[in-house]
C-alpha cells in the first residue's frame, strides 16, 4: 500500500500505521519472524517483513486478516474544515478531485453541501 504523505500525512499516523502494527501483532501469532511495517520503493510502499526481508502474507491467511482500515469522507471533511489552509493546495485539489470521481458529482455535491470552502477550492 502507498504510504499516505502530504495532506494525508495525519491519516498516515492515525489510522493505516497502527492497522499496520496489528496486522504485523495478528500474523506473528500465527507465524513466527513477522516484523514492520517498513517503507520501500520511490514513491514510498509499505511493506511487511519475514525474517527481514519484504514478504508476501501466505494466501491461506488472507480470508483470516483483521479488516483493513477505512476513513469516511465525513472524517475526511471534518479534517479538512480545521487544516485546510496548513495542507498545499494542489494536494487538496487532487484529493477531492479523486473523492468526486469517486462519489460522482451529484453524491459528491451531497457530500460537501455544508461545506462551501470545498465548492470555493473546486471552482
Amino acid at each position: 500500500m502507498p504510504v499516505p504523505g502530504g495532506c494525508l500525512a495525519y491519516f498516515d499516523g492515525t489510522v493505516y500505521r497502527p492497522y499496520l502494527r496489528r496486522l504485523v501483532a495478528w500474523l506473528s501469532v500465527s507465524e513466527l519472524g513477522w516484523s514492520g511495517p517498513a517503507e520501500s520503493g520511490d514513491p514510498a510502499r509499505y511493506c511487511l517483513l519475514r525474517d527481514g526481508a519484504p514478504a508476501v502474507v501466505p494466501f491461506d491467511l488472507r480470508d483470516e486478516l483483521p479488516s483493513p482500515p477505512s476513513v469516511r469522507l465525513e472524517s475526511v471533511l471534518r479534517y479538512f474544515d480545521r487544516n485546510r489552509a496548513k495542507v498545499p493546495k494542489f494536494q487538496l485539489f487532487d484529493l477531492l478531485t479523486l473523492v468526486a470521481e469517486d462519489l460522482g458529482a451529484i453524491r459528491f455535491a451531497a457530500a460537501t453541501a455544508s461545506r462551501s470552502w470545498v465548492a470555493d477550492f473546486i471552482r
